[in-house]
């Protein structure tokens, strides 16, 4: 007994395998149509998981910050360690930034931003080269420089302000290696700034000495407790480490601004003081050198006075010796006289007495003039004494001279002091708070976007395995209920011999589910692998900071698997149940074929009665069978609109950057000055008036625009430049838009998507990383390739407060003008710093989209694969239930070519209809895949071209064909002898 149920059971499996290896094109149907849809299930289904991994790996090996903290006060080492002290915060460095103008590999002028290089948090990613030794050697950004930069040298030009230059250790900076960094996720956002038009080109790292800053400009923290990245878990977390760190930043603040406060308090202080010490040596001195003089001119005045005494005296001794010598003389001259007119014979005692009278007179002459040489000699002193006297007088108002010019200087300096106290004083009353800002990973721009672009891919996932598992299960049912029916003369003896019906239903369940099993492995671990790899090349655009990390989602193995196995042992149990529920002989009976009914078509009598004999037995076996019709028009339908869609795509993608630089970007160039002036474009048209046909005059910044959805970078274009609406074509729909009024904003309609808005909102520019402005939504204009929002001068000055500077020029060129030739003349033109040529522009954008690519084979591949799976596996059931009747054709004398004609017209009629049923449904398809493709800096066409319409009906056509060929192989092996055979 036993060795018979061992027998038994020896004869069952190997039936199985014989039936296996029998029919093993519909086994391998099974298996290939499981494995496309598990591997594409699982493939997009981890693709969002694999792109999470790679970020998750990514941050936390480089240390991404959780927080970033900015001030408009900067930060110290002791801001620093009271993050750091935060006791929800493991780690916290401070870091250094400043923005500068240099040059790139052909000498146009660029924006870099350099940072101080952090040990802690946010370390770089080397990935060329070596990290800098010295303090004037960097590692620079990789998307914007290459390996054969390192070496070179960045120089901060002499377009930097000397603020700008001063906030750099050196002119300058040479390249050592080449990094990628957590903070820029993204390849093309490096952020905004203040210099020239706002934008980032590039970043490097640099030692913190090679900054003069003494202070740091931002603080990055990371969260003691974590989680994975976009993890209800990290951002639970996160959410509650925010508290405490926007604490310590209020705190810090707080204490900075009383700091800051204090310290100002106590300079003025200090001014006052000296200013009223300096007040009082002033009086002080003022009393000392007056009094020296005062004292100086009254010792001048008495002396003066003296000499007036003294010449008063010497004058009246003077005047009294000239009468007495003038007596005298008159009186010698008298005596004299008398002496000769005395009588010889007068006494001699007389003329004795008239000799003495002479003698005594002469002597008193002598005397006389005696006393008037010593007034002479008296007369010099008080000549030499008085010029004394009159120099002193001289030096007394020439010091007094000097005295108040000193003194009314030092007032003035006192006065000038007092008044810039007095406006310290005033300015310490207005003196602001300083603000912090605390924001975290989702305000970096790569980190906020990388989730929402692995949910473009999750979105996916949601509807296109549930269309491949329903094509699964309906060839599933189909062969297996053909396999059944073929086998029923089988099933009947197995009946008749004892089987119970769980024991036959196992052996097709086996069969089934086998090669379900099969097709999920493969299709599991393969889709697992390669569909991330082809849909993370094609975000390369976008991201690439690390190779992906493969994620396998075993929960989501089991749930394909019990899919898997649902939809072919599930589909194999209903058909077997329908024919175990007949008694065995019954079973052994031939199934009665199926019986014929008119159909619509015969109805339509003139139609129908011109129709060939061989036309309308077709037509009544599409409809006979109508389980293959619904099949194949569902499978073909899918693969109609698969490769319409994946066709749609490619029209969508490719002509973006020719709509975007012939139809809305009209110039040809964009052209850079250094400095800024309305003259620039009348002395631009001077020079190359014959060649130009336009040129508008604006100014370009950045800004980070701001609404309800969403916080986007963009390019803020300022222009009262009429030509403006030459250069650019502002339309919406094929209607014109006016260019916006003071206060209002134009926005392209990628940005107006993203943030949320529509004509009449209103969005809010951050600027100058602590200024806001509020607009109004004017308009919304079509474009392509990246964000802008133009503004007139009016609403930049008044409403940002911003001064209009235009340097830039939209230039375009009449025909015939070679581009590139007069870019080169340009390039030499006096004060411009760049040039931008659109055609070239055009070429890095179609370059750029050639990564998406991936995702239109891949999906062109996917449609391919089904088509043929549905196609051959509905062809092989056709001929293989419909056996005796192609070889009852083939003996009334049809040839080959005949045969197959009659067979394969109707899946050629299926084929028809399944592409009449899937364009419609692969236009809906296409719409909803690129509402799913999200680039931020490029807004798709969303289009199909009419050809593309044309080449999906081809390449149907064309897998139908290659089908047709190989099952015609099939008709040749049809034993017609065997076929004929009664089963009786």
């Amino acid at each position: 007994m036993v060795e018979a149920k061992k027998m038994s059971g020896n004869i069952y499996f190997k039936n199985i395998r014989r039936t296996i290896f029998q029919s093993m094109g519909r086994y391998i149907a099974i298996f290939a149509i499981i494995a496309l849809g598990v591997g594409f299930f699982a493939g997009v289904k981890n693709t969002k998981g694999s792109m999470m991994l790679t970020c998750n790996e990514y941050v936390n090996r480089y240390n991404m910050y959780d927080f970033r903290i900015v001030s408009t006060y900067g930060f110290t080492e002791e801001d620093v360690s009271a993050v750091s002290d935060v006791e929800q915060v493991s780690e916290a460095e401070g870091s250094v930034t400043a923005d500068f103008f240099s040059e790139d590999r052909i000498g146009n002028s660029i924006i870099i931003r350099a940072h101080s290089i952090t040990d802690k948090v946010n370390k770089v990613d080397l990935l060329k080269g070596r990290m800098p030794e010295s303090d004037d050697e960097c590692v620079a950004d990789s998307h914007f420089f290459r390996e054969s930069d390192i070496g070179k040298t960045l120089e901060v030009t002499s377009e930097n302000s000397k603020q700008t230059s001063d906030a750099l250790t050196y002119k300058e900076y040479k390249i050592v290696g080449i990094v990628n960094s957590p903070y820029y996720m993204m390849k093309t956002d490096r952020g905004t700034t203040s210099l020239g038009d706002g934008k980032i080109e590039a970043y490097v790292y640099m030692p913190a000495k090679g900054f003069t800053s003494q202070y740091f400009t931002e603080i990055f923290a990371v969260s003691e407790k974590q989680g994975f990245v976009f993890s209800d878990e990290y951002y639970s977390n996160i959410a509650k480490t925010e508290d405490a760190v926007i604490n310590a930043a209020e705190s810090m603040a707080s204490k900075r601004y009383q700091q800051a406060v204090d310290e100002a308090q106590s300079e003025i202080d200090e001014g006052q003081q000296e200013i009223d010490e300096g007040r009082q040596r002033l009086k002080e001195e003022k009393n000392s050198v007056y009094g020296q003089l005062n004292s100086a001119k009254n010792t001048l005045d008495e002396q003066s006075s003296q000499m007036n005494s003294s010449r008063e005296q010497i004058n009246s001794q003077k005047d009294s010796l000239n009468s007495q010598k003038q007596q005298v003389v008159s009186a010698i001259a008298e005596v004299k006289q008398q002496i000769e007119s005395l009588d010889p014979q007068a006494p001699a005692e007389t003329e004795e007495t008239l000799k003495t009278q002479l003698l005594q007179l002469e002597e008193n002459l002598s005397q006389i003039e005696g006393g008037l040489e010593e007034v002479s000699e008296g007369e010099k002193k008080l000549d030499l004494a008085e010029g004394q006297i009159k120099n002193g007088y001289s030096d007394y108002y020439s010091n007094k001279s000097k005295a108040e010019r000193s003194f009314a200087s030092a007032e003035a300096e006192l006065s000038n002091g007092q008044t810039e106290i007095n406006k310290a004083k005033e300015d310490l009353e207005n003196f602001e708070k300083p603000e912090i800002f605390v924001q975290d990973r989702e305000d970096n721009l790569g980190f906020g976007s990388f989730e929402s672009n692995a949910d473009i891919v999750d979105s996916i996932a949601k509807i296109f395995p549930v269309f491949f598992f329903l094509i699964a299960a309906l060839v599933c049912s189909t062969t297996m209920s053909r396999m059944i029916d073929e086998e029923r003369t089988q099933i009947g003896a197995l009946s008749a011999l004892g089987y119970t019906p769980g024991r036959i239903m196992l052996k097709y369940m086996i069969y089934s589910g086998s090669a379900a099993i099969l097709g999920c492995a493969v299709g599991f671990f393969a889709g697992s692998k390669y569909f991330p790899s082809f849909i993370w090349k094609a975000y390369g655009m976008m991201f690439g900071f690390a190779p992906l990390e493969f994620y396998f989602n075993w929960k989501l193995a089991l749930v394909s698997l019990a899919v898997s196995l649902l939809c072919s042992t599930g589909t194999t149990y209903l058909a077997c149940r329908g024919q175990l529920k007949h008694m065995p002989a019954e079973i052994l009976r031939p199934k009665a074929p199926k019986a014929g009914k008119r159909i619509f078509l015969e109805r339509v009598r003139f139609i129908w009665k011109h129709m060939k004999f061989l036309h309308k037995v077709s037509a009544r076996n599409i409809f006979r069978y109508k389980k293959r019709m619904i099949m194949m028009i569902l499978g073909i339908g899918g693969c109609t609109s698969l490769v319409l869609a994946g066709f749609g795509i490619n029209d969508s993608v490719a002509g973006i950057a020719d709509h975007q630089y012939s139809e809305i970007e009209k110039y040809h160039m964009t052209v850079a000055f250094e400095q800024s002036g309305e003259d620039l474009k009348k002395r631009f048209e001077d020079e190359y008036g014959k060649e130009l046909s336009n040129a508008a005059l604006l100014q370009q910044t950045s800004v980070n625009a701001k609404g309800p959805d969403a916080n986007k970078s963009c390019s803020l274009m300022i222009s009262d430049d009429r030509d403006i609406l030459k250069a650019v074509n502002f339309t919406e729909d094929g209607k014109k838009i006016s260019y916006p009024g003071k206060g209002e904003a134009l926005i392209n309609n990628k940005l107006a998507e993203m943030l949320g808005v529509k004509a009449g909102d209103t969005i809010e520019l951050n600027y100058d990383d602590t200024k806001t402005a509020t607009l109004k939504v004017a308009g919304i204009y079509k474009n392509y390739v990246s964000n802008y929002i133009y503004i007139n001068e009016e609403t930049y000055q008044q409403d940002m407060g911003k001064a209009y500077e235009p340097s830039v020029l939209f230039v375009s060129f009449k025909d015939g003008i070679d581009i590139h030739n007069i870019s080169e003349s340009i390039n030499e033109f006096d004060g411009v710093i760049g040039i931008s040529i659109n055609e070239d522009a055009k070429s890095r954008v179609d370059d750029m989209m050639v990564s998406l690519n991936y995702i239109i084979i891949l999906v062109i591949g996917c449609a391919g694969a089904l088509a043929f799976i549905v196609l051959f596996n509905l062809g092989n059931i056709n001929i293989t239930e419909r056996e005796r009747e192609i070889a009852t054709i083939e003996v009334l004398g049809f040839y080959p070519r005949e045969t197959g004609s009659y067979v394969f017209r109707e899946n050629f009629i299926l084929v028809l209809l399944g592409i009449a049923a899937g364009l419609p449904s692969g236009f809906a398809l296409h719409k909803f895949i690129m509402s799913r493709i999200v680039v931020d800096a490029v807004s798709f066409n969303e289009v199909i071209e009419p050809v593309s319409f044309g080449l999906t009906v081809v390449v149907v056509l064309g897998f139908a064909f290659i089908v047709d060929v190989i099952l015609r192989q099939k008709l040749k092996r049809i034993n017609m002898a065997e076929a004929l055979k009664s089963a009786e």
